[in-house]
């Protein structure tokens, strides 16, 4: 990996078959398109689409990665490196060195095995030590991508890159310890790691992500807090809210797994945030409810004036009649009247059927010369979609 060791590049020289001069001490990188040196999933021998976020519940169990070449030019050696923090993932296997050629009926040859600096087949180089894996291998058949081995790790508690060791040059990804030959030349390859996480840690999220209020009215979301890979410290929860919204949580304090809740409300109508930070420690992770509050929605109301008349047999009387829009109401207001009680000769109404969202109109009571003396009440309706709104007046007919 220039390569750093000439004891192993001469090892494996020596296993390129059928031809000794497929490597030379001299290895120039070639002039091919970039293609992917990934660490996989187990059992797979392709490159996940992102690199892959590792977790595992329980210190001291182990976990399995595999090393994958995707749609590379044509090679038939490999020589890669990767490392990881050995406290927190530490090296105890390597497996099914050279998979990919073997399936397409190749013969193997491994050069080195190591790991953590320690020798498990061949020698070791100077880029190998604590956290190191480094394998080399090589086939009498050239291949374009596939399984080139899998680690196994002891796990502790923690969190590490699954990287690649760094330090060498003229290798696939010059800066970094890993190298795919055809013929003794270097074939260059985009490389993508991997992350493990053990330690404990928590989540919060809020449920629901979103809160619609009126003004000066509250709401409220549940914040729910999860403990990972046995958390069990106190969380702090604070509110940061946008200007002009008022935000609380409670409880202030979750320890592990629990919930808390945000109630929120503001005296304006508009759209805000709020921040709900969780903190333990080192530890901190924040998740952010948007809230909507909106005005009274638009409306109207309907006066009738005067209150009362009084009105001979035989005569005519009016009343007034307003009605004034809210909150942005525009829309067109049907209007209707209904007399109480209804008998023979009852006084009659006459109104416009319908007026506009911001008007007055006339109401006009007539009576006739044999009109039943008494009182009358007279309810007025005015409707628009779903709204309706009513005023009542009284009338009296005197003889």
């Amino acid at each position: 990996m220039k390569w750093q060791s000439p004891s192993r590049q001469i090892l494996l020289i020596c296993f390129l078959i059928p031809s000794a001069s497929l490597l030379s001490l001299s290895i120039q990188p070639a002039h091919a398109a970039s293609n992917l040196v990934c660490i996989g999933l187990t059992g797979s021998n392709v490159c996940p689409t992102s690199p892959l976020a590792f977790t595992h519940p329980s210190f001291g169990q182990g976990l399995e990665i595999a090393v994958n070449v995707e749609n590379s030019s044509s090679f038939n050696a490999f020589d890669i490196a990767i490392k990881a923090d050995p406290t927190v993932l530490n090296g105890t296997n390597i497996l099914n060195v050279g998979d990919t050629f073997r399936a397409s009926g190749g013969i193997v040859s491994i050069a080195s095995e190591c790991i953590n600096g320690h020798p498990i087949q061949g020698n070791c180089s100077s880029q190998d030590g604590p956290g190191v894996v480094h394998v080399a291998a090589a086939s009498n058949i050239v291949v374009t991508g596939g399984h080139l081995f899998n680690v196994t790790y002891h796990i502790g508690t923690g969190s590490t890159p699954i990287a690649y060791q760094t330090g060498c040059t003229n290798t696939s990804n010059d800066g970094n310890c890993v190298t795919i030959v055809s013929a003794g030349t270097v074939i260059p390859e985009t490389l993508q790691a991997a992350t493990f996480n053990n330690a404990p840690d928590f989540t919060i999220n809020s449920n629901p992500s979103s809160i619609n209020i009126a003004i000066n009215t509250t709401g409220t979301a549940t914040i729910v807090i999860a403990a990972v890979n046995g958390f069990t410290g106190t969380i702090s929860l604070t509110a940061s809210p946008s200007p002009g919204l008022t935000a609380n949580v409670s409880p202030h304090n979750v320890t592990g797994s629990g919930s808390s809740t945000l109630t929120v409300s503001a005296g304006n109508a508009g759209s805000y945030n709020v921040t709900v930070t969780g903190t333990s420690g080192s530890l901190s992770h924040s998740t952010v409810v948007s809230v909507v509050v909106t005005g009274p929605p638009p409306d109207f109301t309907i006066t009738v004036t005067p209150s009362s008349q009084s009105l001979r047999r035989g005569s005519s009387t009016m009343f007034t009649i307003a009605v004034k829009g809210s909150n942005g109401f525009n829309s067109t207001v049907n209007l209707g009247a209904r007399i109480s009680p209804l008998v023979n000769h009852s006084p009659t109404e006459s109104l416009p059927s319908t007026v506009g969202p911001y008007s007055t109109s006339t109401m006009t009571v007539s009576s006739q010369r044999n009109t039943t003396v008494g009182s009358y009440t007279i309810t007025v309706t005015a409707m628009s979609g779903s709204l309706s709104h009513s005023a009542v007046v009284t009338v009296t007919v005197t003889k």
